[in-house]
C-alpha cells in the first residue's frame, strides 16, 4: 500500500503465506496461517524498484520470510527471529540490519492484527529489522528482553536502515 495524505508511510505485506497452514508442533494458541508486514517511510523510494536497487531489500526479505515456514517444515509467530544468513549479514550497503523479529505491529490499529475469511484465522506481524547484537540479545537473553529494549528506546516497526541499535550504550546509558 503505498504512502496517503492520511497514512505517511509506505506498507509491504506478504500475500498468499496464509494459504498453507504452517506446522506449529502442536503448540496450543499458536497461529497456522500468518501474513507479514513491513512499514517504509514515504520517503522510501518504491517506483520502479528492482532487486538490484539499495532499496529493494524489504522486499526480498519479507519474500525469503513467507518461504521460511514451507522450507524449514515448521512455523513463524510472535516473537520468532529469522538471521539473514550464518553468522548474519547486513541486508545492504548503508544498513548493518541483518535479521528480524516477528511481532504485532505498533502502527496499524488492533483490528488488524487478525482476520477470518474462508474458515482460516489469519494472524498479521511486523517483520522488524535487527541488528546482529538485537539478535544475540534475544538469544541470550529472551523475547522479552529484546523487545523491553526496543520499547523502552521507541523504536517500532518502522524500518529506519540507520536506527540505533538498542544493545549500545549511549552516554553511558542504555
Amino acid at each position: 500500500m503505498p504512502a496517503a495524505i492520511d497514512r505517511p508511510v509506505h506498507m509491504l505485506f506478504t500475500a498468499g503465506m496464509s494459504d498453507r497452514a504452517m506446522n506449529t508442533g502442536g503448540r496450543r494458541n499458536a497461529p497456522q496461517h500468518i501474513e507479514l508486514m513491513m512499514t517504509l517511510p514515504e520517503t522510501w523510494k518504491l517506483d520502479s524498484l528492482g532487486a538490484a536497487d539499495p532499496e529493494y531489500w524489504p522486499i526480498r526479505v519479507l519474500a525469503q520470510l513467507a518461504r521460511e515456514p514451507l522450507r524449514r517444515g515448521t512455523a513463524l509467530g510472535w516473537g520468532d527471529t529469522v538471521a539473514n544468513g550464518e553468522p548474519p549479514i547486513p541486508y545492504a550497503k548503508g544498513t548493518a540490519l541483518c535479521g528480524v523479529i516477528i511481532a504485532p505491529s505498533l502502527l496499524v490499529p488492533k483490528d488488524f492484527y487478525q482476520l477470518d475469511v474462508d474458515r482460516r484465522h489469519i494472524e498479521f506481524y511486523a517483520a522488524i529489522p535487527l541488528y546482529r547484537e538485537e539478535l544475540k540479545l534475544r538469544a541470550d537473553e529472551g523475547m522479552e528482553t529484546l523487545l523491553t529494549r526496543l520499547l523502552e528506546h521507541r523504536v517500532n516497526d518502522l524500518v529506519d536502515p540507520r536506527r540505533r541499535n538498542v544493545t549500545k550504550k549511549l552516554f553511558g546509558l542504555f
